[in-house]
C-alpha cells in the first residue's frame, strides 16, 4: 500500500517539479536568489481540481507581463519531459 501511494505522489509531485526546462538559480554569497520574484505555488490554498479553470487566466496574465509559463499539454507529455530530465540528471558529468 504504501510503495503504491508512494508511486503515484512522486509521479505527480516529479512532474509538476522537475523537467528539462527547469531553471534552478543558485543563490548569492547572502544565499540570497536575485530572481526569486515569487514561488510556483500561486494559490496554496486553492485545490488542484480547479487548475483546469485558472490556468488559461495566468497563462493570460503570465503573458501581458512577459512572464514565462511552462506547461505540458497532457499528463503523458509530462511523463515523457520527466523521463528525459532523469536521464539528463543520470548522465556522467
Amino acid at each position: 500500500m504504501h510503495f503504491i501511494a508512494g508511486v503515484i505522489l512522486s509521479t505527480i509531485f516529479q512532474t509538476a517539479h522537475v523537467m528539462p526546462d527547469s531553471v534552478y538559480p543558485l543563490p548569492d554569497e547572502e544565499g540570497n536568489i536575485e530572481n526569486n520574484w515569487v514561488v510556483h505555488h500561486l494559490f496554496p490554498h486553492i485545490s488542484h481540481v480547479h487548475y483546469p479553470k485558472i490556468s488559461p487566466i495566468i497563462k493570460e496574465v503570465t503573458d501581458q507581463y512577459g512572464i514565462t509559463y511552462r506547461e505540458q499539454p497532457t499528463f503523458l507529455k509530462a511523463i515523457g519531459q520527466h523521463a528525459k530530465m532523469l536521464k539528463l540528471l543520470g548522465r556522467k558529468r
